[in-house]
């Protein structure tokens, strides 16, 4: 299964309404069972080598930092959600509720 792994600045708020389309989808690709895993500098060091070198050599400006399957995917900024189906290659999972955020944090699959 295809995987992808997020290395963010800090969690998007429910205020950050840019991001509301985003998230929404990725928590229906998480919740179908694909995987995404998501760390935050704000959280502390990054639990990956490849993206603490990342990280050195760019600078927190240049987040997110995004790994597809492994490999650099995205640097600098995020997929669209268009970006997100054709990596998958499958449609965007039907959800019942897209819900992302509680006490307007982001906290599905938060690693630390």
């Amino acid at each position: 299964m295809k995987t992808l792994t997020f290395f963010e600045f800090e969690r998007h708020t429910a205020e950050q309404k840019q991001y509301g389309a985003l998230e929404d989808a990725l928590f229906a690709y998480y919740d179908a069972g694909y995987g995404i895993d998501r760390y935050f500098l704000e959280d502390g060091p990054f639990p990956s080598e490849m993206a603490e070198k990342w990280l050195k050599q760019n600078g927190i400006a240049a987040l997110p930092f995004i790994l597809g399957d492994g490999a650099i995917w995205l640097e600098g900024r995020y997929p669209t959600v268009e970006e997100l189906i054709a990596f998958f290659g499958a449609p965007l999972p039907k959800e019942e509720r897209y819900s992302c955020c509680e006490d307007g944090f982001c906290t599905f699959k938060i690693k630390k």
